[in-house]
């Protein structure tokens, strides 16, 4: 669509911008997501004072109580859009299993090529079974009037999460078709292997004008191969970073802080609690050092609470699990109380490292472990990465804390300046989008 035929006057637009923002959590569950989210919205607000900021959601409460003043826009209103059963509804059900794929690739592409038609069927369903369109018309309305697409900080673009993944590129190519600048910040990508999810993402992502990712480890070269060009990819490190910069504690820590997850995710399960519970516990008495529960995922994700109460279960005071811990700020607060943190949980670490704790992290799979060492890379010795799969995991695991709890004064400072230059950086990507073209125009004109 061309700039001529966005809605609004050019000096309406100028002053005035409407930006999307896809976070990777819906329901405000994952207190990591959360606080690259907040990052986000904050820096965008900083950006451009007088914009309006839409953000997909399933629970507009807890997305106001994270980021108050934002325009909440249904997530089910979208997958309606891009799901077969929108258009073809209860005849996808009697369609030829082998015929299923074709018939999706037609239906996207007449998404894409006549959205008006689309909608116009949409809106038919919707009067002859007299239901409502559970956010299709704002979707559709914030799309049209979107000025700039962006991607929060996200692990989006993996195998475990594919389905929610060609959703988030189904909307990235439909703000592109419309001209609308699409960036991407704090990402993790992959690991990748699906077909149909490669074959997406190397159609849609190159499409991006920017995609600001976590690590410099895995994810430029995975994004090399995917056919992204070079000098629309940065290294800039996790947007949360800023969140735990900014509430860091003046003084070290004396304590443990613990986490580990269990769950698809990390394909951890619960024989994992005995092998790493035993361990942090021999070591707190050790020390006399309290242990103190870091969750991120919380009840109705993961939940970390519930897997953390288990994991310190033999302590003298039965522990909740740190469920009184429902936003960012609280456990940065909580990780900067701890000399060492010891977790199965990337945004633990993340929290950790940037406020000068060192983080011992057991990765149970792939994923968690180019996660875990694309930290490592950008902090240094402060992020140990171990995996439970040895053998002699036990004892690498026990090495691991004491390294970590004999070497944190001296490993404080340097862990500290990492963060700083990270933040400088993920500050700078965002201000670099700021001047994409067709930004600059209307800020020209």
């Amino acid at each position: 669509m061309p700039l001529s035929d966005r809605e609004g006057s050019a000096e309406e637009r100028v002053h005035r911008l409407h930006i999307i923002v896809d976070p990777s959590t819906l329901d405000c569950l994952n207190l990591g997501d959360v606080a690259m989210l907040k990052v986000a919205v904050t820096r965008l607000h900083e950006l451009w004072p007088d914009s309006d900021i839409s953000v997909f959601t399933n629970d507009k409460n807890a997305l106001a109580r994270h980021c108050p003043g934002v325009q909440p826009v249904e997530h089910a209103g979208r997958t309606l859009w891009f799901s077969q059963r929108g258009l073809l509804g209860s005849l996808w059900d009697y369609i030829p299993q082998g015929c299923q794929r074709p018939i999706s690739l037609l239906t996207q592409e007449f998404r894409r090529r006549w959205p008006g038609g689309a909608a116009a069927l949409f809106r038919l369903k919707t009067r002859l079974r007299r239901t409502g369109d559970v956010g299709l018309e704002l979707f559709l309305a914030t799309v049209k009037r979107a000025d700039l697409y962006v991607v929060s900080g996200a692990a989006t673009l993996n195998d475990k999460a594919k389905n929610h993944a060609l959703i988030v590129l189904e909307t990235l190519e439909m703000a592109v078709d419309r001209d609308i600048p699409a960036v991407l910040f704090s990402q993790g990508i992959g690991p990748l292997s699906d077909p149909e999810l490669i074959a997406r993402v190397r159609s849609v992502l190159p499409r991006a004008q920017l995609i600001a990712v976590r690590e410099g480890v895995t994810a430029p070269r995975v994004l090399a191969h995917l056919g992204v060009a070079s000098d629309r990819v940065m290294v800039t490190g996790d947007d949360a970073t800023q969140l735990a910069y900014e509430l860091r504690k003046a003084t070290p820590g004396v304590t443990i802080g613990v986490n580990l997850r269990v769950g698809p995710s990390s394909d951890a399960d619960k024989s994992s609690i005995d092998i790493v519970g035993p361990i942090v516990r021999e070591f707190a008495k050790r020390w006399s050092a309290p242990l103190l529960p870091v969750p991120i995922a919380l009840p109705g994700g993961s939940d970390d609470p519930k897997t953390i109460a288990r994991l310190l279960a033999d302590q003298d005071n039965c522990s909740d699990g740190g469920r009184i811990l429902d936003c960012p700020e609280k456990i940065i607060r909580q990780v900067g109380r701890c000399r060492v943190v010891v977790t199965g949980a990337y945004h633990a670490a993340v929290f950790a490292l940037v406020q000068g704790v060192p983080a011992v992290c057991i990765a149970f799979n792939r994923a968690y472990r180019e996660k875990f060492l694309g930290l490592a890379d950008q902090f240094g010795p402060g992020c140990q990465v171990l995996f439970l799969d040895s053998p002699d995991s036990r004892h690498q695991i026990g090495a691991a804390i004491q390294a970590a709890w004999e070497s944190a004064d001296k490993l404080r400072p340097l862990l500290i300046e990492s963060a700083a230059r990270q933040v400088e950086s993920s500050q700078f990507a965002y201000k670099r989008a700021k001047e994409l073209p067709h930004l600059s125009i209307r800020k020209i004109a």
